[in-house]
């Protein structure tokens, strides 16, 4: 999860937030929480632009 934190500027919280949310799909092998790319890319790709 700390590469996903790193590689996309987010917070634990918020990170949790948006799996809570729906947002962000993970998927669990044992303990470790697993983000694939597509679900990544999936979910910044959904995100509202920002001001331009």
């Amino acid at each position: 999860m700390n590469e996903f934190y790193q590689a996309f500027g987010v917070s634990r919280t918020h990170f949790y937030e948006q799996t809570k949310a729906g947002l962000l799909k993970v998927r669990k092998a044992g303990r470790t929480t697993l983000v694939r790319a597509e679900d990544a890319k999936e979910w910044l790709d959904n995100l509202p632009e920002g001001c331009q």
